[in-house]
């Protein structure tokens, strides 16, 4: 995961994003998460019923969970970031510091994402906050009906 990080030192974007895998019901990296034990019952049922997403929190069990979330929060400043600031940032990575990478990643949205806009930047809002309260999708949703 950290070759990300590399890559966006090699061709310096002016912008970048970065998600977290997503297992997508009846996909074979799905299947595979299940096999792999790395997606309980509790993460697939998450799946079916849309709550979850791959922009703040990993559903599956793996060693790397924490360092994944905190590079999905990281990367987008990272490569807005002067070379001088960039050891800070991977010092915070490097301690898996996910609440302060989060928060850095909500305060410089306008910094990070210029061109997102007033609208893209309320619905950034609104999905790192329910990512730090712990929340998944509005409660009052009803469950999507997935055939099979």
């Amino acid at each position: 995961m950290l070759k990300t990080l590399r890559m966006v030192d090699a061709i310096r974007p002016t912008q970048s994003s970065a998600y977290i895998f997503y297992p997508f019901p009846r996909t074979k990296l799905h299947d595979m998460a299940v096999e792999m034990g790395q997606l309980d019952e509790e993460g697939q049922e998450k799946v079916r019923r849309g709550i979850s997403g791959y922009h703040h929190e990993s559903i599956l069990k793996h060693p790397h969970k924490e360092l994944a979330e905190t590079l999905a929060k990281i990367t987008p400043v990272y490569a807005r970031t002067p070379e001088a600031l960039k050891p800070v940032l991977r010092w915070m990575i490097a301690w898996r510091m996910k609440r302060l990478a989060l928060l850095l990643y909500v305060c410089l949205i306008p910094l990070t994402f210029p061109f997102l806009g007033v609208e893209g930047i309320k619905v950034t809002l609104r999905m790192a906050w329910r990512a730090l309260r712990g929340r998944g999708a509005p409660r009052h949703l009803p469950a999507p009906v997935i055939p099979t």
